[in-house]
């Protein structure tokens, strides 16, 4: 059973931590052939007090995660475990966690924050937040995860998803089958990275605003996301 551990860890835990590969830093890009091709997902109705938004369902994705055996071998595992969190190599990103809901009702009541602001959100996953600032008027957002497959899978499709007409009939579940490609207008005004924080300060963008939510998993992962807030936050900016 996974659980929250911030306190003092036992000294082998501590030599495992030091040795832990993490993951390399660079932005996602898209071909040509991948932003035209056709994908056909399952979606779902995110409902917040004053948002309609819309996800690509976890089970879509396991599914297609199943159906291809040259994809990632890392989200393959975390199905297989069963698990939302494998350290140093999967950081639970297909799962929309319930403290993004809760910014994303924070933005709603307080869009002057991010409107014509250029935005980041650090560990986005399903990526709401992120994709509410465009809907209110952000002039550019980036998105990052720790997993180059979550962008690709869920990311990507979902800021597609909520800029672009999207069919109204859902069923019992809020569930819906809809078909697009990612060579969507929206894309020239978002870009994506990958991997951990600690190797993505070479990014040289600054940004008005920075978010993030339940994010940190163990307490050795905040240095580097504090020094990569402080190495993209602009002046005057707030995270």
């Amino acid at each position: 059973m996974f659980a929250f551990d911030f306190g003092e860890q036992p000294e082998s835990n501590k030599q495992e931590a030091v040795k832990r590969e993490v993951a390399p830093g660079f932005k996602v890009e898209f071909t040509r052939e991948q932003l035209e091709e056709k994908v056909q997902l399952v979606a779902q109705v995110v409902a917040s007090k004053k948002s309609q938004l819309y996800r690509r369902c976890v089970t879509d994705v396991n599914f297609q995660i199943a159906q291809n055996e040259e994809m990632d071998g890392i989200l393959a595992k975390s199905i297989q475990q069963s698990s939302d969190l494998i350290t140093g190599e999967y950081e639970g990103g297909i799962k929309t966690w319930e403290c993004s809901i809760d910014l994303l009702e924070y933005l709603e009541n307080n869009t002057d924050i991010v409107n014509g602001k250029k935005v980041i959100e650090l560990g986005c996953g399903s990526a709401l937040p992120g994709i509410f600032c465009l809907e209110a008027g952000a002039k550019f957002v980036s998105f990052q995860d720790y997993n180059e497959s979550v962008i690709r899978l869920v990311t990507a499709p979902n800021v597609v998803l909520n800029t672009t007409h999207v069919q109204t009939e859902f069923d019992a579940y809020g569930c819906f089958e809809h078909e697009m490609t990612m060579n969507s207008p929206a894309l020239n005004m978002v870009d994506f990275y990958a991997g951990d924080w600690a190797n993505l300060l070479f990014i040289e963008q600054k940004y008005d605003v920075i978010l993030t939510s339940e994010t940190i998993y163990e307490a050795e992962s905040i240095p580097s996301l504090l020094e990569l807030i402080k190495k993209l936050l602009a002046p005057n900016g707030a995270a």
